[in-house]
């Protein structure tokens, strides 16, 4: 498994008490302890990745009854999806995994500023909480209580928030990774400030960003809505990762 996806889903739970981190053969489990698909996950990435209807079964007794997601990346075994749809957890509609080369010039004009303080991460939060209709509490809940961790220890985290108006407006967090290959996740955008390009200058933004960190490449996962924004900036896609969710 890429890093950049173990520090991009771990490293902020790790500073939460009452989560818990799980490595097996499976892949990554991030339990928040909150009801959160957005901080409950299952990550298997890996070629050699084993999934079993045990595992599955340990994995639904760890979150107990609360939200998670469990996401299968391009490179793992093309059965793991079959499993987990036989054992309750259908797919969602794949979505892209892309990659682009890092930038070392044309950082964006735009009011772009890396989180600092502790308002900086209130407003972080409350973009990225608005994605949901209405705002998702739990999103702001985690990012006020590993705050003060977040901003005192550092890490491999680096994340931007961008203004425009006098407020924020957009998001986007780059995962730096052991292996020179960073991640671009959270990138969004509020509804009324979307087609104005700040989702773009964001991404190339975080491309620069990376690649000021010594990183050589980005990987990321995309949306449907963001995808004509990424092979813009130059990304193409090597594959699909799948989301599957118990049925409720």
């Amino acid at each position: 498994m890429p890093t950049h996806i173990a520090n991009h889903y771990a490293h902020l739970a790790k500073l939460r008490e009452g989560s818990t981190i799980v490595h097996g053969p499976f892949g990554l489990l991030v339990d928040s302890g909150l009801d959160c698909d957005t901080f409950n996950v299952v990550v298997t990435s890996a070629p050699n990745a084993h999934v079993s209807r045990a595992d599955i079964a340990d994995v639904a007794a760890q979150f107990g009854g609360r939200r998670f997601s469990w996401w299968v990346g391009p490179n793992a075994p093309s059965q793991i999806g079959e499993v987990l749809r036989d054992n309750g957890l259908p797919p969602g509609k794949p979505e892209p995994a892309m990659r682009a080369p890092v930038r070392l010039n044309g950082q964006s004009t735009m009011d772009i500023r890396q989180v600092s303080s502790p308002t900086d991460l209130h407003d972080y939060a409350g973009v990225l909480a608005a994605n949901w209709s209405p705002p998702d509490l739990d999103v702001i809940r985690f990012y006020s209580e590993v705050a003060e961790r977040q901003l005192r220890a550092g890490g491999p985290l680096i994340l931007l928030v961008a203004h425009a108006d006098g407020r924020a407006v957009g998001t986007a967090e780059v995962a730096l990774g052991d292996d020179g290959v960073a991640g671009l996740y959270n990138v969004a955008t509020l509804d009324s400030f979307r087609r104005k390009g700040i989702g773009q200058a964001l991404t190339e933004h975080a491309l620069f960003e990376a690649g000021r960190s010594g990183m050589t490449v980005v990987e990321l996962q995309a949306s449907e809505l963001g995808r004509g924004i990424y092979e813009r900036v130059g990304f193409v896609s090597l594959g699909a990762w799948h989301e599957h969710q118990p049925v409720i």
